[in-house]
């Protein structure tokens, strides 16, 4: 009995104990529930407070966004006020957002809120024109109000500049309304309630009575705002009413938003809390008595039982569930035994696991063994050096390989070293002052481009090997270090200097067969001249007998046939050599059909054959393409089918296609009536030195290249070629070409409206005594003056002595070549410099040509000398030099631009000038004797020469001659820069004119 007074004693204590907690913590909690609470509504204020702040600057920054882009609109800079006006409704159309225009003196030169044309009054806040003309920047006005509707309204306004100068403001104002309901979209439902005060500390917005309080000062407000940017106060209002609220000033316009909540919202949930606390502790109480009796007689009864089995259960039995009238304890013996009988059979299978989880370590131990041992053969039978450094620097894995390329031994990386041992290591190891640094480079995470160097001790202490060692890295993860392997490379490095000792030996040799190209052309082409020549000479003499003229007629044959097999010949050295060019530049498709069928007709009547041409386009038509290679390719064809045609004709048509773009197809077709083609040599057709069989070679001649050389061109055009022929029947060639259509060149430009020809006084410079008399003899029967000279040392001493229009100028001649006596020339006193020298040379492979115009050539002629070509280079050249000379004394004429295009048409004529002007841009720098003194300054000099000699620039090329020459010799830069700056800007001159010019007359 005692026992259970005890008990209940206790019981009742514990209650008590337990209840005065609780309730102490229900007190804590209330009072943490209702400053959460309180702290929840200042929070809601101050974030109302940010919401609306940000409200207001997202209006702002949209109004002055529209400013700034109607600001910058071409037509209010242009000054077009009406169309700017149309715009800006426009844009207040569709935004919502009135604009006006603002004078300095603040008319309003325009309002969206108005009609077009209705009289405008001044603004009425006078603070915009000074604040924008003072900061030239954004600007947005405090409240005021309104002129007109006495509202009050709040404006932002940008500068409208010209230059760093404010010429006029575009403003946008809004009713302080707007920013009442910006109040109320960012204040939460409650007791809330916000103002904003503008700079001057007037209400510009009030959530409660606005129309009672806006354009009023808040004395209370502002006195507490006073203390910063942000923050919160607690104030009584005018009405007596304490409140709580956050303020903060917008950056964007510099006004104060404060969001409020009165302290009786702040207050009211502690009251009830503690009201509803004071009635739940008195039935705690309660309850805690009346629990503690029942449970006391409840455990008591229960008492024993419990002991009894906890005992048995602590001893490891298994128990019975006791059975007592309290259900409780009943519940908890069942547990009991249950638990029992559980821990008796989680025993029996934590011993089964136990002893399947030693089987598995030792499962794993042996299957880790062999794995590791699989990554060490791996790591150790790898071509390639690999080593793993972790993040604290240490290098944990290196392999033999990288061992072997880095020099590194065993036991120095069995100790797990450091980076900075392996770098003192190699330091050591070998005696070279970078060998350090090569270490820390191989042994550094960072990328890098190309092969390492490293140097490594030799087969002797004296000697050291240099090896090429490429490297890749793969960060670990977490930044936990990163792996590096290493490639030797150094057979790659010595295999690619042999490729590019090979290369060099193979273009070394490839300049030698060019050269040996030219020099045979050259050794050709002199006889060629005489025969050729002469032959003209013949046919021209009106008293030559029938056999006579016969006989000229088969040399010039002969000749011509010889000519076109050196032509193949250098023309199949160009395209092996990839330096063909096709130019783009207008030609009559008329006029190149023609000269085609006019080379052939006289072969074609010799033979008896039927020749004609039908052309399937406007005789006019003109088209932008290489008509130049178009009538290569057509002799070619015709050439072919007049000599394989023993009787019949040779028909030449031309049919329009398809349109692609902006370019016209035209297929050509040459049929003849010849011995044709068998079956089995039309695969072979078109490859070189390829012909039907001997006996055709012998019967007709020929080389076997004219087809290849037709086909490639075709081809390099942009076009593709093709052929049908039966054995016995004729042969039909075709193919098809791209060609652009483009407007009729003007008559002047065809060369019609250059000067006549006019005797002149020509020097002719030769060494071979049959070219020096067919020459003469050709210059002097058009009534030129001719004296002759035999080297190039005697020709720049003529030119010195005499006054000649011209040169003619062989350019392989002994002692001195024609290129180095053109440079004599060139570089001697002004009287003689400008002298026209015109190159005869077999040599016209482009980068012969290229040296003619840095040397200072104004034309070449290729051997042999054909009569027409001759006269008409010379008639040419002249005509130029006349209008050199003019330009001299007076401003250029259009003959001047006429003659470019002549000899080049309008675009290339457009391109040259591009190119000059890039090239002289980069001639023009700020450190001339510094950055691009030397080689570099040497050849942007020299690229100009070429394009200044073709566009007769002779000054400007003269002075880039004059600092190429300088820069190789190094002296007399700074005096050459000089000189050339004023050239320089009277070419950019030149160049703008030129442009006017082709503009004007070649359009």
């Amino acid at each position: 009995m005692r026992t259970k007074a005890t008990l209940l004693t206790y019981l009742i204590v514990f209650a008590i104990v337990l209840t005065v907690p609780i309730l102490i913590g229900a007190v804590i909690v209330t009072y943490r529930f209702a400053n959460a609470e309180r702290a929840r509504l200042e929070t809601q204020a101050e974030d109302a407070n940010q919401e609306i702040v940000t409200l207001i600057d997202q209006e702002i920054s949209t109004r002055l966004a529209m400013l700034q882009a109607l600001a910058t609109a071409p037509a209010l800079l242009e000054g077009d006020i009406a169309s700017f006006d149309a715009q800006a409704r426009n844009l207040a159309a569709r935004t919502g957002t009135h604009f006006s225009l603002l004078t300095l003196t603040g008319q309003a030169l325009l309002n969206t809120r108005q009609r077009s044309g209705t009289p405008l009054p001044p603004t009425s806040d006078p603070d915009i024109l000074r604040e924008v003309r003072r900061s030239r920047g954004v600007y947005v006005s405090n409240a005021f109000r309104g002129s007109v509707s006495g509202d009050f309204h709040v404006q932002v306004a940008v500068p409208i500049l010209r230059g760093e100068e404010v010429i006029a403001i575009l403003a946008s104002a809004f009713k302080t309304a707007q920013l009442v309901e910006l109040l109320l979209q960012g204040l939460p439902q409650g007791q809330f309630y916000a103002t904003i005060l503008d700079r001057n500390g007037i209400v510009a917005a009030r959530s409660r009575s606005p129309e009672e309080w806006i354009g009023r000062r808040f004395p209370l407000l502002e006195e507490a705002i006073s203390g910063g940017d942000r923050g919160n106060i607690s104030i009584v209002t005018a009405q007596g009413v304490p409140v709580f609220a956050h303020y903060r000033r917008s950056e964007r316009s510099g006004w104060v938003v404060a969001a409020a909540v009165e302290r009786e919202a702040l207050t009211a949930p502690l009251a009830k809390s503690l009201e509803t606390l004071a009635i739940l502790a008195a039935g705690l109480a309660g309850l805690a008595m009346l629990g503690a009796g029942w449970v006391g007689a409840k455990l008591t009864r229960a008492h024993t039982s419990l002991v009894t089995a906890a005992e048995a259960l602590g001893k490891g039995c298994v128990i019975a569930a006791p059975d007592t009238r309290l259900h409780e304890t009943n519940l908890v013996g069942t547990a009991l035994a249950a638990a029992s009988r559980s821990i008796a059979v989680e025993a029996g299978e934590l011993l089964r696991a136990n002893q399947a989880l030693e089987g598995r370590v030792v499962s794993g131990t042996h299957e880790l063994s062999a794995k590791t041992a699989l990554l060490e053969t791996t790591l150790e039978t790898m071509t390639q050096g690999l080593i793993v450094i972790d993040r604290d620097g240490r290098v944990p894995v290196c392999n033999s390989q990288a061992r072997r390329m880095l020099d590194l031994p065993q036991d120095l990386l069995g100790t797990c070293p450091t980076v900075h041992a392996l770098v003192a290591y190699r330091a050591a190891r070998v005696s070279a002052a970078d060998s350090a640094d090569q270490m820390l480079r191989l042994l550094n995470p960072e990328p890098h481009r190309g092969p390492f160097l490293v140097l490594r001790p030799g087969p002797d202490e004296a000697a050291i090997n240099e090896v090429a060692i490429e490297t890749q890295t793969v960060p670990l993860p977490d930044g936990g270090g990163f792996v590096r392997t290493f490639t030797d490379v150094s057979a790659y490095r010595r295999q690619e200097r042999l490729l590019e000792n090979a290369r060099d030996a193979a273009e070394k040799a490839n300049r030698a067969k060019s050269e040996f190209v030219a020099m045979i052309s050259h050794e050709m082409r002199t006889p060629l001249n005489a025969m050729i020549g002469y032959s003209e000479l013949l046919l021209g003499n009106a008293g030559l007998n029938t056999d006579a003229r016969r006989s000229a007629e088969r040399i010039q044959s002969a000749g011509a046939a010889l000519l076109n097999l050196v032509d193949d010949i250098l023309d199949t050295g160009r395209i092996d050599a990839g330096i063909i060019a096709v130019q783009a530049e207008p030609f009559s498709l008329q006029e190149v059909v023609d000269d085609a069928m006019d080379l052939v007709r006289a072969s074609a009547q010799d033979k008896g054959l039927q020749l004609e041409a039908i052309l399937h386009s406007r005789s006019d038509a003109f088209f932008i393409g290489d008509g130049h290679r178009l009538r290569q390719i057509l002799l070619n064809l015709l050439n072919n089918a007049i000599k394989f045609t023993r009787s019949g004709s040779v028909t030449l048509t031309v049919a329009e296609g398809m349109m692609r773009e902006t370019r016209r197809h035209y297929r050509f077709t040459v049929e003849d009536t010849g011995i044709g083609i068998s079956q089995h040599e039309h695969g072979n057709l078109f490859q070189r030195f390829h012909q039907l069989d001997p006996s055709m070679n012998r019967q007709f001649g020929g080389a076997g290249l004219g087809l290849s050389i037709t086909k490639q061109l075709v081809e390099r055009m942009g076009g593709t070629i093709g052929f049908q022929s039966t054995f016995g029947t004729g042969s039909t060639f075709w193919f098809e070409l791209p060609l652009e259509p483009t407007a009729p060149v003007k008559a002047i430009l065809s060369g019609q409206a250059l000067a006549p020809a006019r005797a002149a006084t020509i020097l002719v410079a030769e060494d071979v005594v049959v070219s020096q008399e067919l020459a003469r003899e050709l210059l002097e029967a058009a009534g030129h003056t001719v004296d002759v000279v035999t080297n190039g040392a005697e020709a720049v001493e003529a030119v010195k002595a005499g006054a000649y229009d011209m040169v003619l100028m062989d350019l392989s001649m002994p002692d001195m070549d024609g290129l180095e006596a053109t440079r004599l020339i060139r570089a001697s006193a002004a009287a003689s410099r400008a002298t026209p020298i015109v190159a005869c040379t077999a040599n016209v492979l482009p980068e012969h040509v290229d040296s003619f115009s840095s040397a200072g050539i104004d034309a070449y002629l290729r051997k042999p000398l054909r009569r027409k070509e001759l006269l008409a280079t010379v008639d040419r050249v002249l005509t130029r030099g006349e209008a050199r000379s003019e330009r001299e004394t007076s401003p250029p004429s259009p003959n001047t631009v006429w003659d470019f295009i002549c000899l080049l048409g309008p675009q290339k004529v457009t391109a040259a000038l591009d190119r000059l002007t890039s090239e002289l841009e980069a001639l023009i720098v700020d450190d001339p004797t510094g950055t691009l003194a030397g080689k570099q300054l040497a050849d942007r000099a020299h690229t100009v020469i070429s394009t200044a000699r073709m566009l007769d620039l002779s000054e400007l090329a003269d002075c880039c001659m004059e600092l190429e020459t300088a820069c190789r010799n190094a002296s007399g830069i700074p005096e050459g820069l000089e000189r050339l700056g004023p050239v320089i800007e009277a070419a950019f001159t030149t160049i703008a004119r030129l442009r006017r010019d082709i503009k004007r007359y070649a359009g």
